[in-house]
């Protein structure tokens, strides 16, 4: 394989890891964000609940 071959090939494997690593940083994203709204939800019944 040549050596341009192998460089094309290795910038097309770090361009599907950036898109892997896009994906999760988004889904973490979605979790940390879900999280929040619980932890909000969840102390605004606790407020409530005390007075």
């Amino acid at each position: 394989m040549s050596d341009e071959a192998r460089i094309l090939e290795e910038i097309e494997d770090l361009e599907r890891q950036a898109v892997a690593i896009a994906t999760h940083i988004e889904t973490l994203r979605f979790l940390l964000a879900r999280v929040m709204r619980e932890r909000r939800h969840r102390a605004l019944e606790e407020r409530r609940a005390a007075g």
